[in-house]
């Protein structure tokens, strides 16, 4: 994707993406962001800016800042005291909230590196930082019941972002999906939380694919293999596909699911 010097200068003073922006932004994002841009961009996609203010002049010539950022350091030290009080673990070992019990045929919270597949990149830092990030969601929030994308989320956000600044954005996500959380609801939830979600989106998967040029075929196919083809649907979904993609791959999965929401992994 191209984004010119023009889109990324107005990107660095907005708060936020304009709505007559926002579908040409949704397809940009689609193509892929330079990993340059990403402290920049991603944030954009998810509604919560954490560059640090610009320092422009106003009208009147008087230099002022560009915006009301918030501090992401000020904000995830609120945090972890909720979480953990006056002292931070810097070292937790498994089992960690992985929200995803159950998963794969395991009954018991399965070790972080079974969940998150691409942890081997991840610095011996990297790994401690996801893994109070994972304990400061368990603790602090109370409406992720089954989500194992949520630790493939951050661990893909860590490379780029501060642990701070990686909760802040997982923090504007889930409070998104908790305003927006209804029953009835047709469209896809901004990120699957609960087993009902993911089983639900999984049957949305099957019957729209099966309406695809040669889909069904396929789906014969793995039932006479033996195969569940709604079981299959919920194990490529419930990790937004981390487990079959590689990294790069994942990156342009995340920044759409960014600005677009969970309706990214059944597209």
């Amino acid at each position: 994707a191209h984004w010119s010097e023009q889109a990324v200068r107005y990107l660095t003073y907005c708060m936020q993406v304009p709505e007559e922006l926002r579908k040409d932004f949704q397809l940009t994002l689609r193509m892929g962001c330079p990993d340059g841009l990403k402290r920049l961009v991603w944030p954009l996609a998810a509604d919560e800016a954490v560059m640090p203010p610009r320092v422009i002049k106003d009208g009147t010539g008087r230099f002022a800042t560009s915006s009301t950022h918030r501090d992401p350091v000020a904000f995830y030290n609120g945090v972890c005291r909720r979480a953990f009080g006056d002292v931070r673990p810097d070292r937790l070992d498994d089992p960690v909230p992985t929200f995803c019990q159950g998963i794969q045929g395991m009954d018991e919270a399965p070790p972080l590196r079974h969940v998150v597949r691409h942890l081997a990149i991840m610095s011996p830092e990297g790994e401690e930082a996801l893994r109070r990030l994972l304990w400061c969601v368990q603790l602090t929030c109370t409406s992720v019941e089954f989500c194992p994308f949520l630790p493939n989320l951050m661990a893909t956000l860590l490379p780029f972002f501060s642990e701070a600044e990686t909760m802040m954005i997982i923090t504007n996500i889930l409070r998104e999906a908790e305003r927006e959380s209804s029953p009835d609801k047709v469209r896809a939830p901004r990120i699957v939380s609960t087993r009902a979600q993911i089983n639900k989106q999984a049957k949305a998967f099957v019957r729209e694919a099966k309406k695809k040029q040669h889909v069904p075929e396929a789906f014969a196919r793995l039932e006479e293999l033996g195969f569940d083809s709604h079981a299959v649907a919920v194990e490529l979904m419930q990790d937004g596909l981390a487990h079959c993609l590689p990294f790069r791959a994942l990156c342009r999965v995340v920044g759409s699911f960014l600005c677009e929401g969970s309706e990214v992994i059944i597209r």
